[in-house]
Protein backbone atom coordinates (compact mmCIF):
# COMPACT_ATOMS: atom_id res chain seq x y z
CA UNK A 1 0.00 0.00 0.00
CA UNK A 2 1.64 3.43 -0.80
CA UNK A 3 1.69 6.40 1.90
CA UNK A 4 0.50 9.66 0.42
CA UNK A 5 1.32 13.23 2.28
CA UNK A 6 1.78 13.62 5.85
CA UNK A 7 1.77 9.65 6.91
CA UNK A 8 3.93 8.78 4.09
CA UNK A 9 6.62 11.94 5.80
CA UNK A 10 6.03 10.39 9.19
CA UNK A 11 7.17 6.60 7.60
CA UNK A 12 10.16 7.84 5.76
CA UNK A 13 11.24 9.65 8.91
CA UNK A 14 10.09 6.67 11.43
CA UNK A 15 12.61 4.43 8.82
CA UNK A 16 15.63 6.93 8.64
CA UNK A 17 18.61 7.06 10.13
CA UNK A 18 18.90 10.35 10.08
CA UNK A 19 16.35 11.28 11.73
CA UNK A 20 16.19 15.67 10.88
CA UNK A 21 14.82 18.03 8.68
CA UNK A 22 16.03 20.43 6.58
CA UNK A 23 14.19 24.17 5.79
CA UNK A 24 15.22 27.23 4.11
CA UNK A 25 14.05 30.60 5.55
CA UNK A 26 15.30 34.10 6.75
CA UNK A 27 15.28 35.97 9.75
CA UNK A 28 12.60 38.01 10.92
CA UNK A 29 11.15 40.05 13.18
CA UNK A 30 8.44 38.39 15.58
CA UNK A 31 5.42 39.77 17.50
CA UNK A 32 7.25 39.75 20.94
CA UNK A 33 4.74 37.12 22.73
CA UNK A 34 8.09 34.95 23.46
CA UNK A 35 9.21 38.04 25.45
CA UNK A 36 6.52 38.01 27.87
CA UNK A 37 6.35 34.20 28.26
CA UNK A 38 7.97 32.48 31.03
CA UNK A 39 9.06 29.44 31.28
CA UNK A 40 10.19 26.89 34.37
CA UNK A 41 14.20 26.23 34.24
CA UNK A 42 16.15 23.10 33.52
CA UNK A 43 15.65 21.51 36.97
CA UNK A 44 11.72 21.90 36.36
CA UNK A 45 11.31 20.44 33.19
CA UNK A 46 10.76 16.58 33.23
CA UNK A 47 12.86 14.51 30.82
CA UNK A 48 15.50 17.80 30.21
CA UNK A 49 18.66 16.96 27.87
CA UNK A 50 21.90 17.15 29.35
CA UNK A 51 22.56 19.78 26.76
CA UNK A 52 19.51 22.09 27.94
CA UNK A 53 20.65 25.36 29.07
CA UNK A 54 19.98 26.28 32.62
CA UNK A 55 17.56 28.96 31.74
CA UNK A 56 16.18 30.40 28.43
CA UNK A 57 16.48 34.03 27.33
CA UNK A 58 13.58 35.92 27.10
CA UNK A 59 12.13 36.03 23.69
CA UNK A 60 12.84 33.66 20.42
CA UNK A 61 14.22 34.14 17.09
CA UNK A 62 12.04 33.99 13.97
CA UNK A 63 12.72 32.01 11.27
CA UNK A 64 10.45 32.63 8.19
CA UNK A 65 10.45 29.49 5.89
CA UNK A 66 10.47 30.00 2.84
CA UNK A 67 7.41 28.79 0.46
CA UNK A 68 9.73 26.40 -0.78
CA UNK A 69 11.79 26.01 2.21
CA UNK A 70 10.10 22.88 3.29
CA UNK A 71 11.39 19.36 2.98
CA UNK A 72 9.82 17.10 0.81
CA UNK A 73 6.33 16.16 2.21
CA UNK A 74 6.18 18.96 4.99
CA UNK A 75 3.06 21.65 3.82
CA UNK A 76 3.84 23.72 6.35
CA UNK A 77 5.50 23.81 10.27
CA UNK A 78 1.94 22.84 11.69
CA UNK A 79 2.94 19.53 10.53
CA UNK A 80 5.26 19.64 13.60
CA UNK A 81 2.03 19.45 16.12
CA UNK A 82 1.08 16.18 14.41
CA UNK A 83 4.22 14.32 15.26
CA UNK A 84 6.13 14.08 12.32
CA UNK A 85 9.59 14.65 14.14
CA UNK A 86 9.61 13.04 17.51
CA UNK A 87 10.51 16.32 19.92
CA UNK A 88 13.56 16.34 22.70
CA UNK A 89 11.10 17.28 25.10
CA UNK A 90 7.78 19.42 26.17
CA UNK A 91 6.90 22.22 28.31
CA UNK A 92 3.18 21.44 29.84
CA UNK A 93 0.76 24.80 28.18
CA UNK A 94 0.22 25.46 31.81
CA UNK A 95 4.36 25.63 32.95
CA UNK A 96 4.32 28.55 30.96
CA UNK A 97 3.63 31.75 32.04
CA UNK A 98 1.23 33.77 30.04
CA UNK A 99 0.81 31.00 27.57
CA UNK A 100 -2.24 31.85 25.63
CA UNK A 101 -2.82 28.38 23.61
CA UNK A 102 -5.70 26.76 26.14
CA UNK A 103 -6.60 23.20 25.66
CA UNK A 104 -10.18 22.71 24.78
CA UNK A 105 -11.97 19.86 24.42
CA UNK A 106 -11.42 19.07 20.36
CA UNK A 107 -7.43 20.07 21.05
CA UNK A 108 -6.21 18.44 24.74
CA UNK A 109 -2.78 19.19 24.00
CA UNK A 110 -2.83 23.13 22.48
CA UNK A 111 -0.56 25.38 23.79
CA UNK A 112 1.85 22.37 25.01
CA UNK A 113 6.00 23.15 23.55
CA UNK A 114 7.69 20.70 21.96
CA UNK A 115 11.38 21.27 21.59
CA UNK A 116 14.32 20.34 18.89
CA UNK A 117 17.59 20.61 18.83
CA UNK A 118 18.40 22.76 16.00
CA UNK A 119 21.56 23.96 14.13
CA UNK A 120 21.14 27.67 12.23
CA UNK A 121 23.42 28.34 9.35
CA UNK A 122 23.99 31.48 7.95
CA UNK A 123 23.79 30.41 4.09
CA UNK A 124 25.56 33.48 2.86
CA UNK A 125 29.09 33.68 5.39
CA UNK A 126 28.05 30.11 6.37
CA UNK A 127 28.41 30.30 10.06
CA UNK A 128 26.70 27.18 12.20
CA UNK A 129 25.43 28.00 15.57
CA UNK A 130 23.20 25.46 18.04
CA UNK A 131 19.95 26.19 19.64
CA UNK A 132 16.26 25.20 20.27
CA UNK A 133 13.49 25.00 17.79
CA UNK A 134 10.34 25.39 19.78
CA UNK A 135 6.03 25.30 19.03
CA UNK A 136 3.27 25.80 20.48
CA UNK A 137 1.28 22.89 19.65
CA UNK A 138 -2.23 24.92 18.17
CA UNK A 139 -0.12 27.89 16.95
CA UNK A 140 -2.03 29.53 13.98
CA UNK A 141 2.46 30.09 12.67
CA UNK A 142 1.94 27.93 9.55
CA UNK A 143 5.44 29.20 8.22
CA UNK A 144 7.32 30.37 11.32
CA UNK A 145 9.89 28.48 13.13
CA UNK A 146 10.80 29.94 16.78
CA UNK A 147 14.15 29.60 17.82
CA UNK A 148 15.69 29.80 21.66
CA UNK A 149 18.30 29.83 23.28
CA UNK A 150 20.28 30.88 26.83
CA UNK A 151 21.38 34.16 24.74
CA UNK A 152 20.26 36.81 22.56
CA UNK A 153 20.48 35.45 19.41
CA UNK A 154 20.64 38.40 17.28
CA UNK A 155 23.31 40.29 19.60
CA UNK A 156 25.60 37.16 19.92
CA UNK A 157 25.56 36.16 16.05
CA UNK A 158 24.65 40.12 14.41
CA UNK A 159 21.42 38.51 13.02
CA UNK A 160 19.02 40.94 11.00
CA UNK A 161 15.99 40.64 9.37
CA UNK A 162 16.28 38.65 5.87
CA UNK A 163 19.36 36.92 6.18
CA UNK A 164 18.83 33.82 4.92
CA UNK A 165 19.60 30.71 6.64
CA UNK A 166 19.44 26.92 6.68
CA UNK A 167 17.56 25.48 9.91
CA UNK A 168 17.83 21.41 10.45
CA UNK A 169 15.58 20.02 13.60
CA UNK A 170 16.65 16.98 14.69
CA UNK A 171 14.53 14.03 16.52
CA UNK A 172 15.54 12.37 19.16
CA UNK A 173 16.72 8.92 19.17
Amino acid sequence: MKLFGIGSTIARLRGSKNLSLVFKGEIASGMGCYSDMTFPPKSGIKNAPDALPAEFHPGSLNINIASNGFPKGIRDIQDLDRGILKSSFTIAHDAIGNNMLRPTSNAPNRGTMHFWPATIQLDESGKIFDAWAARRIGSAYYNVVEVMSDIKLRDKHALTDGMAVTLTLSAQP
